[in-house]
């Protein structure tokens, strides 16, 4: 799990500060070199930010100072005085140019995929928020691949499914990013309620939490869990803490009913909590529905600052 983060911190952090940094910085030729660097440039970080899970590696705030230090570097580039002397011969401008800009449009058609994944045309289950108070991260969420790790073909029955974290006032989802406890993540313990009026079909618990950065090699993916059957959806709170759920199997819930502990139980590296609807359709076929909270779809990075329920 160290590596990973390390490899994420130099892709999300390391990587666009120093291509803006270097953006701000080198002198150019021409206006076409200039042109070619701006465009790569620009892409790389319109990418990273739409892709990248900054509140689980850095800080969530840390997407709008990339944002502005773009917007400064590309002034500052644009103003310097071009040199008009050619750093390498034209037969190795031409492949760097070309290699650059097939970055770019890579970049760029991922990043079009990630912003078509902020909607979606499907019927959403309108739903209240299951966490109180606070600042609420969601690390995965929408309608594509590229901002959902949920959205894979094998996995029809999560499409739809958000993972959420809680952050601090500086953005950070977890207090010691590379070496982190289950305690030193936010959400960790917050408690979960009913985000809906229905009855409990399931309710799990006595799973083990899993260390961070390790997952639970038994058998029950979901670990610890909750599943609220809502008019004619089922609704899943997953991965809770060993030991904190509330309710039992046939309880009826209302909006706001607390239902347990956020945890790290079950196919899980670090504590968060799964959500997602499904709905039973008339061929019998279970299938992942998109979910509504207050009107909003939320999906990746988006931030939401909730209220306490009124019940």
């Amino acid at each position: 799990m160290m590596i990973e983060n390390l490899i994420l911190i130099t892709l999300l952090v390391l990587i666009p500060v120093s291509a803006i940094i270097w953006l701000a910085r080198r002198s150019h030729r021409d206006k076409y070199a200039l042109l070619v660097h701006s465009i790569f440039t620009t892409s790389l970080i319109i990418f990273l930010t739409l892709w990248g899970q900054y509140g689980l590696v850095a800080s969530h705030y840390l997407r709008p100072i990339l944002w502005l230090g773009l917007l400064l570097a590309l002034v500052l580039s644009w103003r310097r005085p071009l040199t008009g002397i050619a750093s390498r011969s034209a037969w190795s401008r031409v492949p760097v140019a070309l290699v650059a800009l097939t970055v770019s449009a890579m970049c760029l058609l991922l990043s079009f995929q990630a912003l078509r994944g902020h909607s979606t045309d499907l019927q959403a289950i309108d739903l209240a928020f299951p966490l109180q108070g606070g600042k609420w991260y969601v690390g995965s969420g929408g309608s594509s691949l590229v901002i959902n790790l949920h959205f894979r073909p094998q996995t029809p029955y999560q499409h739809y499914a958000i993972d959420v974290h809680q952050i601090n006032r500086l953005g950070v989802a977890n207090k010691k990013s590379l070496f982190g406890n289950n305690e030193d993540h936010m959400i960790f313990g917050e408690t979960l309620y009913s985000p809906c009026n229905g009855r409990v079909l399931t309710a799990v618990d006595g799973v083990p939490d899993n260390a961070a950065g390790e997952y639970y090699e038994g058998e029950q993916g979901s670990g610890n869990h909750v599943l609220i059957q809502c008019q004619d959806v089922e609704i899943s709170l997953v991965h809770m803490l060993a030991g904190s759920v509330l309710v039992r199997e046939g309880e009826k819930v209302t909006v706001g009913t607390p239902l347990g502990q956020v945890g790290n139980s079950g196919f899980s590296t670090e504590p968060h909590l799964h959500l997602q609807a499904l709905k039973t359709n008339s061929d019998g076929k279970v299938t992942s529905i998109p979910m509504h909270f207050n009107g909003r779809f939320l999906v990746r990075n988006d931030v939401i600052k909730n209220q306490a329920h009124n019940q």
